[in-house]
């Protein structure tokens, strides 16, 4: 762990010298390597990384600000034994050409992509609406987009104990291509669990979600399933359900539609009705309303946070 905390504490004094001289080096044209443009470098980097063929792997979502703990994320992925292709996924071009260095001179196996520009030139996306996605309502956009099959979508400031590849050898996950994790359970009044007007009842989000969705544009007819009947925001227990910090989805072995109804959520839903504290339902709610089976871990969320007495307790998480 202290070669850890030094590797990362190097690569950001590195992050912070290239960003800060970065543009003295290209007027001066001293430094070849600072001399070539940010576009002609990714194409001589791309040349060597030909990863179109591989299936699995894990996707990030991160803009400069957030360059060092994605720093620190891929070195703990390889020091925990993953070898998977890592995906840094972007928005309109939030990385500089500072951060991709960092990036590939990290790491032999990492992909950068930026998913605004590919789904505004496709016409998925419309130009207007490109930088609403420099948010975390970028990572569902980047499910939808990424090639990839298997995906562990990963946030940056995670902090893992075991090498995440092993989500995929877990029953849940073999049985449905999903495996989500639960978030704390919050008795407010906001989100899924808070009141909105509909044909005249105060109804609560979900159910206005569940009962207003256009299942006719899918080829569905609503039908909820038993699980979400029983979840703890369906019954006003709580305002979340689901965490995103980590979400497992194979894409190649479930139907479609979820992925129809996810970009149809992140494009369109989220903009009418307040139901998620950013993209965090709209992973397992794409899947119920797409009657798609999905699996939750069978464990409770846990936190961790230190005590607010830090003069005897400096040392303590509680």
């Amino acid at each position: 762990m202290p070669l850890l905390g030094t590797c990362i504490m190097c690569l950001f004094v590195v992050y912070i010298y290239m960003i800060s001289t970065s543009a003295v080096a290209m007027k001066d044209g001293k430094d070849v390597y600072e001399s070539i443009s940010k576009d002609q470098w990714l194409v001589q980097i791309q040349r060597h990384h030909d990863f179109s063929s591989i299936r699995r792997g894990i996707l990030v979502c991160v803009f400069d600000a957030m360059i060092p703990m994605a720093a620190s994320l891929v070195l703990e992925l390889r020091a925990l034994g993953n070898t998977d292709l890592i995906q840094m996924y972007h928005c309109n071009g939030e990385l500089s050409a500072a951060s991709h260095r960092i990036l590939y001179m990290l790491d032999a196996r990492l992909e950068i992509v930026d998913v605004c520009k590919d789904f505004v030139a496709s016409g998925r996306l419309p130009a207007a609406k490109a930088n609403d996605f420099r948010s975390f309502w970028l990572k569902p956009l980047a499910l939808v987009h990424t090639r990839l099959a298997e995906v562990i979508l990963l946030d940056a400031d995670d902090l893992l104990f075991h090498d995440p590849s092993q989500l995929w050898q877990t029953p849940g996950y073999k049985e449905t291509g999903t495996v989500f994790f639960y978030d704390r359970e919050v008795a407010k009044a906001e989100y899924l669990n808070n009141w909105s007007v509909h044909r005249f009842q105060r109804m609560l989000n979900l159910h206005v979600l569940v009962d207003t969705f256009e299942y006719a544009q899918f080829h569905l007819m609503k039908r909820p399933s038993k699980y979400l009947e029983r979840t703890l925001a369906w019954n006003k227990h709580s305002a979340h359900e689901q965490d995103s910090s980590v979400v497992v989805v194979n894409k190649g072995a479930t139907s479609s539609v979820a992925m129809d109804v996810l970009y149809h959520l992140v494009m369109h839903t989220r903009y009418t009705l307040d139901f998620s504290y950013g993209d965090k339902e709209l992973f397992w709610l794409a899947f119920e309303l797409a009657q798609v089976p999905y699996s939750f871990s069978p464990w409770a969320n846990t936190a961790a946070a230190s005590p607010g007495n830090m003069e005897k307790h400096p040392d303590t998480i509680c």
